[in-house]
């Protein structure tokens, strides 16, 4: 494929991916800012307002950080603060208004089993090391995605947590 064709897919990829634009970030101390410590009735603008990196390192059992630049976007990382996904553990999550399209595809799924979370929650395994859970609260759907190549365990026990302290903010 030339240059130019590549580009061309690229962009036409780049283009249909759906993502929303970005808002600006609130301030540390503003009223939906994860470090003024009080879950706000105001909607984060970008998912990882959802949830403190202090909060996802307690529920974590690991110093956890934002992966870079990221503020305002739909989908948030946390990684091991020392930076080695490989010896910790990871989460990747969203917050979709209007939309249960992760609940539905994991629902479809032969072994995902429910879980008492929110409205209605999924949980899918994908082995040892990694797992899905979806949670519905009114018209908005929490999605994440945790990944622990460390053998801790207790991944779905720590997926709910997270997603508990995710859902405090979601109005």
């Amino acid at each position: 494929m030339s240059r130019l064709g590549f580009g061309l897919a690229v962009v036409v990829l780049w283009s249909c991916s759906g993502e929303r634009k970005a808002e600006p970030t609130p301030a540390p101390g503003d009223a939906a800012s994860p470090a003024s410590g009080s879950a706000a009735a105001t909607r984060p603008t970008g998912a990882c307002g959802y949830i403190s990196e202090a909060d996802a390192s307690e529920i974590l059992d690991q110093p956890s950080k934002y992966r870079p630049h990221q503020a305002t976007s739909p989908t948030c990382s946390i990684t091991p603060a020392s930076g080695d996904a490989f010896r910790g553990t990871s989460v990747d999550f969203s917050v979709s208004r209007g939309t249960t399209r992760m609940y539905d595809f994991l629902e479809a799924q032969k072994q995902s089993e429910a879980v008492g979370l929110g409205d209605r929650a999924l949980w899918l395994a994908a082995g040892e090391t990694r797992g899905n859970l979806v949670v519905v609260k009114g018209a908005d759907e929490v999605s994440l995605t945790i990944s622990d190549f460390n053998g801790a365990g207790g991944l779905k026990g720590r997926a709910r947590t997270f997603a508990r302290k995710v859902l405090e903010r979601v109005p």
